[in-house]
């Protein structure tokens, strides 16, 4: 989640979508806790979880254990608590960089992301680059060979 650590204004995020999930399983348990849902994957009455990009703090002890070795857990720890990000996205820079002509960029558009919604994306989007919008391929859509050499 430190993709959302823009600047320091936005950081540290201290698990900020660990904080938001704890808070949906504790006012509701039965339809929020994974480890219920996921038992009944057959059942088309109890939903299916979508967590997208997100890590938790519990991963490194169970999902991604053979990493917690490695330093995973102490990494994402210090990501998570991390002060001092720099402003990651300076957009008024890459708008002006695109509208010189002195950078390309190209944007894949899903209307139906399960992760990221339709509207924030054109916002995004909109400036000088190329918009491939789809409602087939959702995050497997292939860039123009223009663009990928």
């Amino acid at each position: 989640e430190s993709i959302y650590a823009d600047g320091e204004t936005n950081a540290p995020t201290q698990w900020a979508a660990h904080r938001a999930y704890q808070d949906l399983v504790q006012g509701d348990a039965e339809v929020w806790d994974y480890r219920k849902t996921s038992s009944h994957l057959d059942n088309d009455d109890i939903p299916t979880l979508f967590f997208g990009e997100m890590v938790f703090p519990w991963m490194a002890d169970g999902d991604y254990a053979e990493l917690s070795g490695l330093g995973l857990k102490h990494v994402a720890d210090s990501l998570a608590n991390k002060n001092d990000w720099p402003i990651l996205y300076d957009t008024d820079r890459m708008c002006q960089v695109l509208e010189a002509g002195s950078s390309r960029a190209a944007a894949a558009i899903y209307y139906d992301d399960f992760y990221v919604d339709f509207d924030s994306s054109m916002k995004v989007a909109n400036g000088p680059m190329e918009k491939m919008v789809s409602r087939k391929r959702t995050r497997s859509i292939s860039l123009p060979r223009a663009l990928v050499n």
